[in-house]
């Protein structure tokens, strides 16, 4: 009978630029080098049951990714997690974890619809408090307009209905810290990188940002994977 797991890990500033082939290649590696029991796929080429919930871009800190893992043997979250961490390279680390209920048809793609992000803008064209305002205004507009950048090329949209929360405040005399939550699901994403450009047009500021945590809405509820599995299913 296989187990199926849900898992958060981060991605830190030291692997921030390695791509999402080669940090499944270094999940791979720390399977075998750990010794877990994780079940494979069938075929020529048998490979690891292991699944991202979203591909994660290049250059992007990220607190908060979620990995399914099929196991051929029961083992604790916390188990897996220990013995991941100890083989894992720096900067790749698992968080929390927990196991599915055998009859459980929970995906964590399919049932995530935001994601948090904080960022820390500087180099502001006026006073950071009264910056601040401005964009607290922009994000208030009936419309938030934005170029979004796809494979397809760029397009421009009202991403209005996929900014769930905003709020930014002085953290000094030339820097602002943000926070908000954006659409991110199988059918609507908003990127943190295009609404930061569109609240920041027209100013010579700068910014970077970090992806805080990927979530699920729910009566106005901010909840991870892993808690909803604990909590829902």
């Amino acid at each position: 009978m296989p187990f199926k797991m849900i898992l958060q890990f981060e991605k830190t500033e030291s692997v921030k630029y390695i791509s999402q082939l080669d940090m499944l290649r270094a999940f791979h590696r720390a399977l075998r080098r750990a010794d877990i029991p994780i079940a494979y796929s069938e075929g020529y080429n048998p490979q690891p049951k292991i699944s991202f919930a979203f591909a994660l871009s290049v250059g992007l800190v990220s607190h908060g990714e979620y990995l399914e893992a099929t196991l051929k043997e029961l083992t604790a979250p916390e188990e897996f997690i220990r013995r991941m961490n100890a083989v894992l390279p720096k900067g790749l680390q698992f968080i929390d974890g927990c196991l599915l209920p055998p009859e459980s048809n929970f995906s964590t793609g399919k049932s995530v619809n935001c994601a948090s992000f904080s960022a820390q803008i500087t180099n502001l064209s006026e006073n950071a408090d009264t910056f601040a305002e401005h964009l607290r205004q922009a994000v208030s507009q009936e419309q938030v307009w934005i170029e979004k950048h796809t494979k397809k090329g760029v397009s421009v949209i009202d991403a209005k209905e996929g900014i769930y929360d905003f709020s930014a405040n002085s953290t000094g005399e030339n820097t602002i810290l943000a926070d908000f939550t954006l659409a991110l699901s199988e059918k609507f994403t908003i990127r943190a990188d295009d609404f930061l450009k569109a609240v920041t047009k027209g100013t010579n500021s700068t910014y970077t940002y970090v992806k805080n945590n990927t979530l699920i809405k729910r009566d106005g509820e901010y909840i991870s994977p892993v808690e909803y599995v604990r909590r829902f299913e």
